[in-house]
């Protein structure tokens, strides 16, 4: 419903006129109160708080796992559903996204648990993430983890869009894959060993797609960025003895008869020497 009447009926709280300038006219301005109401069916209270403060939802979801009320808690999780993609996708910060991890083990819920933590990117994920990683992957399976990793993944760039949501996860990826290693969960191996793996397959297969031009601009600053992440890579392998991944990173970087660009090894060797002591390199 609306009840309003036209500006002209009503008392300005404050005007401003401005008087002939000789080469444009005079001008009046003034400015109005007004007012509106709003308001919602009380069983729609949650939805609405929800869709203008996702972090607000995250906190009720959790108080009502905390008093172990679980059925509550699930249908709070399925009211957010419909609008949480795209509140959520302007979400930055790494731990609201742990947050949200915490919650979607707690629902003990396989498709409630992946609707939550979907729209999340992996330059999202930090040291706090990891053990609730480890949680999920005990609750729900390394397969269903796989496949949330893939969603965030593909929340990203692909490795040709957001290149700096790239370059951060893959920063992190050793000490994600060493953390994984070290819970003592089987799991949690299993999918530092999968992430390496898969990671190297995405890169390769681009890589080599740039080295089929390798005279092209875009191409040797793709490949400039692939040799960087490469050495990312390859620490993570080292970091789960993915010996395999390993030395198929060091044989199409050095490889005489692949030809990568010395111009892009010499970067991504600088770029590695400013992160790792050369006793480190040599270990790698």
């Amino acid at each position: 419903m609306c009840h309003t009447r036209d500006s002209r009926e009503l008392e300005p709280f404050r005007a401003e006129h401005e008087g002939f300038m000789g080469n444009w006219g005079n001008t009046a301005e003034r400015w109005y109160h007004r007012a509106a109401l709003v308001m919602w069916p009380l069983q729609r209270s949650f939805a609405v708080r929800a869709e203008i403060s996702p972090g607000w939802a995250l906190e009720r979801i959790t108080e009502a796992l905390r008093r172990r009320s679980l059925e509550q808690a699930r249908a709070l999780v399925q009211e957010v559903t419909p609008f949480w993609d795209s509140r959520v996708a302007g979400e930055s910060s790494k731990a609201f996204f742990a947050k949200a991890l915490k919650v979607a083990s707690g629902l003990e819920d396989r498709d409630l648990a992946a609707a939550l933590i979907a729209p999340f990117r992996l330059c999202q994920l930090g040291a706090r993430a990891v053990p609730l990683l480890v949680a999920l992957a005990e609750r729900y399976g390394v397969s269903w983890l796989r496949d949330r990793y893939l969603e965030w993944e593909g929340g990203g760039s692909h490795y040709g869009g957001d290149v700096s949501c790239d370059g951060a996860w893959l920063a992190f990826m050793p000490r994600f894959c060493r953390m994984l290693s070290a819970s003592g969960s089987q799991p949690a191996r299993d999918l530092a060993e999968w992430t390496v793996s898969h990671q190297w397959a995405v890169l390769e297969r681009q890589a080599r797609k740039d080295l089929e031009d390798p005279a092209d601009p875009d191409a040797v600053e793709g490949l400039s960025e692939a040799a960087r992440w490469m050495i990312q890579v390859l620490e993570s392998a080292v970091a789960v003895d993915q010996h395999e991944v390993r030395d198929a990173i060091v044989r199409l970087l050095t490889a005489e008869e692949v030809g990568f660009p010395t111009a892009c090894l010499v970067a991504a060797l600088r770029d590695a020497r400013k992160r790792h002591a050369p006793q480190a390199l040599r270990a790698l």
